[in-house]
């Protein structure tokens, strides 16, 4: 995604976010979800400036994200 927002691709920018945003669901990231969502949506639209912006605040939500996945698993591992 970043390659994508460093090269200005918003077509590609979008599709990304699309991607990240089903796997954010299936994991119950709802942040990243509904942020990969509107990048997606900006991109559709053609607003490129709108999906830059968008698309760049996805990455500290995915790696808070990760960082309560990681915490979580670390919890439940303990507690086997």
């Amino acid at each position: 995604l970043q390659a994508a927002l460093d090269g200005e691709e918003v077509e590609r920018a979008g599709r990304l976010a699309h991607r990240i945003a089903g796997a954010a669901v299936n994991l119950g990231f709802a942040a990243l979800y509904r942020q990969g969502k509107a990048a997606e949506a900006a991109a559709r639209s053609g607003d490129g400036a709108g999906t830059f912006h968008l698309a760049a605040g996805m990455s500290p939500l995915q790696a808070a994200s990760l960082e309560a996945l990681d915490a979580w698993l670390s919890r439940n591992d303990r507690e086997k």
